[in-house]
């Protein structure tokens, strides 16, 4: 953060209730102030859905957050894994399932996962903490329905993720991978993340895919849930050739 502030990068914390202003071009703060733009980008994660509707962008989707929890490999186990170990893709499926992802920290174990279940708020990371109760009922309807007509094969994503926040079938889907690592050899990990996972209002199904939506004014980004990814440098050039300025 103080590099970005070093070069001049300005930074706008807890504004929760900004505003878009009708010229489209002027942001309200929360303490009454304006912030002007030329063309703004939103990757805002977890919450880029709500800022691209106040922009009457893409109302079709919105953001149905899924928590990862994590495993992590413990010191007793015989073999460093160095590398990212990953199950092949099924294409059907928007989530990876289980894989390895080694620190880049050596001193920091390897972990594995992470799971796939419904968060019960955007921010539910640990616990009860910013639980969304009409959000979640809502979302909870939502996948339901999707189980019963099986919209986008969500049947076949919960069989085979919903159960893997418990250790043993976690585990077996681990073997899959690395088949000599057990029980006695993994530990909860506390890295927890949560998935900005778009739903689409319009086809009733999950979106596989990143989502990029542009107007002359503003650049939104939808559904961008690799890390890596999203951390590249052709993502960033792809983002830049779409914008239209």
């Amino acid at each position: 953060e103080n590099d970005l502030i070093n070069k001049g990068v300005k930074i706008f914390k807890n504004q929760t209730n900004w505003k878009i202003e009708s010229n489209k071009k002027t942001i309200k703060l929360n303490d009454e102030s304006y912030l002007n733009f030329g063309h703004i980008i939103n990757c805002a994660g977890l919450q880029a859905d709500k800022i691209a509707h106040k922009f009457e962008v893409g109302n079709q989707y919105f953001i149905l957050p899924f928590k990862g929890i994590y495993w992590e490999v413990k010191n007793n186990f015989p073999f460093k894994i160095n590398t990212n170990v990953y199950p092949v893709p099924d294409l059907n499926m928007p989530f990876l399932g289980v894989h390895f992802t080694p620190n880049c920290n050596i001193d920091q174990p390897t972990t594995i996962g992470p799971t796939a279940n419904l968060a019960l708020g955007r921010e539910n990371y640990f616990g009860i903490k910013k639980i969304e109760p009409i959000s979640s009922v809502k979302n909870i309807s939502l996948l339901f329905n999707q189980y019963i007509k099986n919209k986008g094969n969500f049947r076949s994503y919960f069989h085979e993720q919903a159960f893997l926040s418990i250790q043993p079938f976690l585990l077996k889907e681990a073997q899959k991978l690395v088949p000599s690592i057990k029980a006695q050899n993994i530990k909860l990990s506390n890295k927890v993340g949560i998935r900005s996972q778009v739903f689409n209002r319009e086809k009733g199904t999950l979106e596989d895919d990143f989502i990029c939506l542009t107007e002359k004014e503003s650049t939104h980004l939808l559904n961008v849930i690799s890390p890596a990814f999203t951390a590249s440098f052709a993502f960033a050039d792809l983002v830049i050739e779409r914008m239209k300025i």
